[in-house]
């Protein structure tokens, strides 16, 4: 995670944009580059999709 943070920091201001979309996420801060923070129910479907999302990011890095 570290690599992505600090090597592509705009994957967390895209997945910010995304998280920040999606339903029960409320008051989304983003601390800075590296760090996110959000109020709201984790439900299993958002804790599923946001592992979803960062899988698929770290598998574009590798192919790109």
């Amino acid at each position: 995670m570290d690599r992505i943070t600090y090597d592509q920091p705009c994957l967390v201001g895209e997945f910010a944009d995304w998280l920040e979309d999606e339903v029960g996420v409320v008051n989304l801060g983003q601390i800075d580059h590296t760090y996110l923070l959000a109020d709201g129910v984790l439900s299993d479907r958002l804790k599923h999709d946001i592992v979803a999302r960062w899988a698929k990011g770290a598998e574009d890095l590798d192919q790109g």
